[in-house]
């Protein structure tokens, strides 16, 4: 009796739940090879989806126990130790949690630079994606807005002005070309959806402060999140189609493609 009750219990932290999850994480690391942990914000659910199935809401950090870490964004074994803050939507168990898990990432797009350097994918491919899996819902809406994070570093116009400020220096030859790409994804779809509701815009937030150039830019976060925002609150008799850098042109904002 007391050995089924053992096994019993055993059986009962061993046994794997399947779950679904949707997360974004920001990777923490030097190189691709040190990129060990991570932290970011989860939606999770059991599968089958029921309608008495547990949705959390987590916040969390991530420590993957495989040396591939998070190498790759689609196809990768994750093998986590995940701990955080779980809100459950319509059951119990919010509170602190910290869990093994193992997992397949079927799909998904990092900021990881690969075997030769690209960065595109994220920035370009990326934005397609996110657009895809978006458009129904924004449908939905009365005043449908996509606003594609552009950079003035991908204007063909800008970057062949020897007036430009900094046109010996913004020559980052992958990263503009993905920018470029992106204008031209953003002219694209404007014209696709130009018998509808919807304002398609790329604008570039500015050289601001972030994690990505160490903090050298001469902006805040804070200016480059409103001239996006800005765009993304235009009324339905705004632009559409157009290209806006505010720093690069203080006066009107749009700018040659």
């Amino acid at each position: 009796m007391g050995k089924g009750i053992i096994t019993a219990l055993l059986l009962f932290f061993i046994i794997p739940h399947l779950n679904a999850q949707l997360g974004a994480m920001k990777l923490i690391g030097k190189d691709t090879k040190d990129y060990k942990m991570g932290f970011g914000a989860f939606v999770k659910t059991g599968i089958p989806v029921t309608d008495g199935s547990d949705v959390t809401l987590e916040i969390g950090a991530n420590i993957f126990l495989l040396n591939d870490g998070y190498r790759d964004a689609d196809g990768t074994i994750m093998c986590p130790l995940k701990a955080g803050y779980r809100y459950t939507v319509n059951g119990t168990g919010e509170g602190f949690y910290i869990e093994p898990q193992v997992g397949y990432n079927l799909y998904g797009i990092t900021s990881l630079r690969g075997a030769n350097g690209e960065s595109i994918d994220l920035k370009y491919h990326g934005a397609i994606r996110v657009t895809q899996a978006f458009i129904d819902l924004l449908q939905k809406s009365a005043e449908p807005r996509i606003v594609n994070v552009s950079s003035s570093v991908g204007s063909l116009s800008v970057q062949s002005d020897p007036n430009w400020q900094f046109y010996d220096q913004a020559k980052y030859t992958v990263y503009a070309s993905s920018k470029s790409a992106l204008n031209m994804y953003t002219v694209m779809l404007a014209y696709e959806l130009r018998e509808t509701p919807f304002k398609v815009n790329a604008v570039d937030p500015g050289y601001a402060k972030t994690d990505f150039n160490h903090h050298s830019g001469p902006g805040t976060v804070e200016d480059a999140a409103t001239r996006v925002v800005k765009y993304a609150l235009i009324d339905n008799d705004g632009p559409t189609g157009k290209y806006f850098s505010e720093e690069t042109n203080p006066e009107g904002g749009e700018i040659g493609w």
